[in-house]
């Protein structure tokens, strides 16, 4: 979220719009943070949860490689710029009821 405000709708001269979407399906948590801001070059989307650059991708690496250190192979991280422009993020994680 942090990241779709700062680097998103920031850059808009009127700001922007931040969404959170999430619900479960087939036993996974489904999460999507997405804003209308500039979104990211396509060429870069692939390795942005693997970037070690400054930037935006210090943030996006470390939490990506927390949630492979939580859920391995049961989690998935997707990023991809919105057709009506922005980012979107969606994250499927195991859901897990106490």
């Amino acid at each position: 979220m942090e990241n779709a405000i700062k680097y998103g709708i920031s850059q808009r001269e009127w700001g922007g719009e931040v969404a959170i979407k999430a619900r479960v399906f087939a036993g996974e948590l489904l999460l999507e943070v997405s804003d209308n801001g500039p979104g990211i070059p396509e060429n870069e989307l692939a390795t942005l949860a693997t970037r070690s650059s400054s930037g935006y991708g210090v943030g996006i690496r470390n939490t990506c490689e927390r949630l492979r250190a939580l859920y391995g192979d049961e989690q998935k991280v997707r990023f991809r710029n919105r057709p009506e422009g922005g980012l979107a993020v969606h994250l499927r994680l195991p859901y897990e009821q106490e």
